[in-house]
């Protein structure tokens, strides 16, 4: 029975040899906030919230319209994300669940424009404002009201 060891010892080390060790992780992305928040605000989020909302006011008449309406809330969606990079999150849970929110409710948005849902677009509307609202009384309570959905 000695003659099989030497058989396993050397199946067992070419198994060894021929596993394949996962390659080092690639260097983190080094992202790089430009704007601040304000400037993100005024740039991105308050624009595509406006067309999102006029669109909930007064539904798309036509398939140009709702692509429109759903870059935007894209657009919006992903200004939540922006929020949170380092050196504009304020703090890693308060202003991270409020930009969770914002994209979340942004989201509503892009799945009623692609549907086409006027209804659906309305009660985005109303998530949004409400997200965005609930933010601005944590971190900036001074804020003027953000101008309210159209019924």
């Amino acid at each position: 029975m000695t003659f099989r060891r030497p058989a396993v010892v050397c199946v067992a080390l070419s198994c060894i040899a021929c596993t394949e060790q996962a390659p080092p992780a690639p260097p983190p992305i080094p992202f790089k906030s430009i704007a601040t928040v304000k400037q993100l605000m005024n740039a991105l989020t308050v624009p595509a919230s406006n067309v999102v909302f006029g669109a909930a006011g007064e539904p798309p008449k036509d398939d140009e319209d709702w692509l429109n309406v759903e870059r935007n809330a894209l657009a919006l969606a992903e200004s939540g994300n922006l929020l949170m990079l380092p050196g504009r999150a304020r703090d890693d849970t308060e202003w991270r669940q409020q930009s969770v929110a914002l994209i979340e409710a942004a989201t509503l948005a892009v799945a009623a424009a692609e549907a086409k849902n006027a209804g659906k677009l309305a009660e985005a509307g109303d998530a949004i404002y409400a997200a965005c609202e609930s933010c601005h009384q944590h971190f900036k309570p001074t804020a003027p009201a953000a101008a309210a959905p159209a019924p």
